[in-house]
């Protein structure tokens, strides 16, 4: 969800690799404000990101040894991990200066497929205050990017001045959805899978955004889905009709 400004700066300065940057994006994103995800699954990482098994499985356990990250439960097919110095007390946290993480373009294969340099100064971009950006010749070559502008056009819209600045306009300024949206995601579809609860893909988008809107009374969404078990299937209309019934009990 969030990204503490230490730790970019971590990404972006530390000998790390593609495919950790990768996967450490990928587990932020999908965290608690504790810094917590819980059941990891090397198969959705693989197939998101077209990595092999392998890949995953060497960028995980090196984010641990690098100390990004804890595996606190190691499971057969599900891992529970820790962002280490990546915690906020609650949404409204604001102690520590962050980075919103819920861009769509940081889940493309585009971007996981990038090379590290780019992704850095994508990561530098995501820092700024401007969706501007002014870089010399000599800058985009300090930051090993110059030989990868035709990769950062796909992410930026690139002009030339005649001193031979570049200019680099991130196209991506609209981020996806809201600020929970893969955390909700990957919470609500780890409980539908293990209940055996069907779903489409408009009732899990649904059913994610009445999550969102009620998340001050997660336990009452939590006993939502267990009610979906009754019926086999999810509904998003359904869902929020049970939260709303709880909430009104639960207060009158």
């Amino acid at each position: 969800m969030r990204l503490k400004n230490d730790i970019l700066n971590r990404l972006i300065n530390e000998d790390i690799t593609s495919s950790e940057l990768s996967l450490y994006i990928f587990i932020a994103q999908r965290s608690s404000f504790e810094g917590i995800m819980p059941n990891l699954k090397m198969r959705d990482f693989v197939d998101s990101c077209d990595f092999s098994k392998q890949t995953f499985y060497n960028a995980l356990y090196s984010l641990q040894e690098k100390n990004f990250i804890i595996i606190q439960n190691n499971r057969e097919v599900y891992f529970d991990t820790y962002l280490i110095n990546n915690q906020f007390k609650n949404e409204k946290d604001t102690t520590d200066v962050y980075h919103n993480l819920n861009y769509d373009f940081l889940n493309t294969n585009d971007f996981h497929n990038l090379n590290i340099h780019v992704k850095r100064l994508l990561l530098r971009a995501l820092s700024m205050k401007t969706n501007t950006l002014k870089y010399t010749k000599d800058t985009l070559k300090k930051y090993k990017c110059f030989r990868y502008l035709k990769f950062l056009s796909k992410f930026f819209n690139i002009a030339t001045l005649k001193n031979g600045t570049y200019i680099l306009n991130f196209k991506y300024t609209n981020k996806d959805r809201n600020l929970f949206y893969n955390y909700l995601k990957n919470k609500i579809v780890f409980i539908l899978e293990k209940h055996k609860i069907s779903y489409t893909l408009k009732d899990l988008r649904d059913a994610i955004n009445v999550s969102y809107n009620n998340r001050k009374y997660f336990s009452f969404v939590l006993y939502a889905f267990n009610e979906m078990r009754k019926y086999g299937f999810l509904k998003g209309a359904l869902l929020n009709k049970i939260i709303t019934n709880k909430i009104k009990k639960s207060y009158s």
